[in-house]
């Protein structure tokens, strides 16, 4: 049963995980764009709240030199693996750790250019289903504020080129008793503080992009338009990628032990074969196919038991109970099943775009599900990005310089209220 084992055994189990997991799939790359055209210098690029990094590891698939800044997150299990991947020089400092990786902390005058584009994924409970949905009233809503801040402070003093937020499609909810939704407001201000740049909304899933996973991520893409422009707009996101099997993306275990689960896990597992003879039955599904589902959860439950056929679901940072099963081998023992198991903590992110070695720099199995779930899929963020780089090939990588911009005031104020002010 995942969450057992103590953490000292949790940890030395990873190396065996990474063994047996297939290498990470990369929507970007079996979709074949073509090459980004050169860019004339690496691209320095902020990545507050880069959580394990899902911005550097787009950007190594798309094959775009570039060199981090600006490198915050508040969990310190990441700092190996950070260190690892970003290399000794990170423009601005590495930053990990409850304090040293609260992006509010330093003042915003010490953030200092040159910075060509900022990627992050600001916290998401305050908009998420699984959070409070306070909104920006939720005081974890004051990391988003100031990536915005940022934003804006870029763009007017380091020639920022283009910038990608992300977060979940909640944002472009409205909460309870306000006239707007969180995203109408950021876009209303970032029209009137940051004209010199295009914005648009986007919604992606990484079904759509190659990743057999149920995942819908918002983001907010900005990018900086040709001086004199009128309604000039962000680049659209590539079309969808082929679409990848999920049987082809999981590695070679054992099934997982009946006497390792509790009475009411063997409980739901036998509802669950239950349900897969009747989609057989009822050819809803074919013996080859992959079901998946959350073991914790059973009929009758507070929380619905969906089963998914060839995708698995959303990551959280909790859901480590996600098990897979091939249809047609319901019939037969669960000791003699080729799969019927949980989801390991490395194919979470290999399923997400990620290399699976990078598991081996994560402290344990738990954090491993922690970061999946909050991390977004590679692909989509590719997906976003590989438009923007086109063009600013075509405009043979140059930088504008822009005029230095008066201190920021009452941004953070006016995303708080029912309605910014003109």
């Amino acid at each position: 049963m995942p969450g057992v084992a103590s953490k000292a055994a949790r940890s030395a189990k990873v190396p065996q995980l990474v063994a047996s997991t297939p290498a990470p799939l990369s929507g970007y790359r079996n979709a074949r764009p073509g090459v980004v055209p050169p860019l004339g210098r690496p691209l320095v690029v902020a990545v507050p709240c880069c959580g394990i990094d899902g911005c550097g590891f787009a950007l190594k698939d798309m094959e775009v030199p570039h060199s981090a800044a600006h490198v915050f997150d508040l969990e310190q299990g990441y700092a190996d693996l950070l260190q690892h991947h970003l290399g000794e020089f990170v423009v601005g400092g590495l930053r990990v750790g409850k304090e040293k990786g609260d992006v509010l902390r330093p003042s915003l005058a010490s953030f200092k250019g040159p910075c060509d584009g900022l990627v992050s994924g600001p916290p998401c409970p305050p908009w998420s289903a699984q959070g409070s949905r306070g909104g920006a009233a939720d005081p974890r809503a004051d990391v988003f504020l100031r990536v915005l801040e940022l934003v804006i402070k870029f763009i007017k003093e380091a020639s920022l080129q283009f910038t990608v937020l992300e977060n979940v499609v909640g944002i472009l909810h409205k909460i309870a008793g306000e006239s707007e939704s969180f995203g109408e407001k950021v876009l209303l201000v970032l029209g009137q503080e940051a004209p010199e740049f295009s914005w648009s909304f986007r919604v992606l899933e990484s079904q759509d992009y190659g990743l057999p996973t149920l995942r819908k991520r918002c983001f907010l893409v900005g990018f900086r338009a040709p001086t004199g422009a009128a309604n000039y707009s962000v680049p659209p996101p590539l079309p969808h990628f082929p679409a990848t099997r999920l049987e082809e993306s999981l590695g070679d275990f054992p099934p997982t032990p009946l006497d390792s689960l509790t009475h009411a896990l063997r409980k739901n597992l036998s509802h669950y074969e239950g349900r897969v003879r009747a989609l057989l039955l009822a050819k809803q599904v074919e013996p080859h196919d992959v079901i998946s589902f959350s073991l914790d959860r059973g009929p009758g439950k507070v929380y619905a038991a969906p089963v998914h056929v060839n995708v698995v679901p959303t990551f959280t940072t909790h859901n480590k109970y996600i098990f897979v099963m091939r249809c047609g081998e319901v019939a037969i023992p669960q000791s003699q099943r080729k799969l019927s198991r949980y989801l390991a903590p490395t194919e979470r992110l290999t399923l997400q775009g990620f290399p699976k070695e990078i598991a081996g720099k994560v402290a344990d199995e738990a954090l491993c599900v922690q970061a999946a779930g909050n991390s977004y899929p590679t692909a989509l963020l590719a997906a976003n990005l590989d438009p923007l780089f086109r063009v600013l090939a075509q405009r043979h990588g140059g930088r504008r310089t822009c005029p230095l911009h008066p201190p920021l005031r009452q941004r953070s104020k006016r995303l708080r209220s029912s309605r910014p002010s003109a």
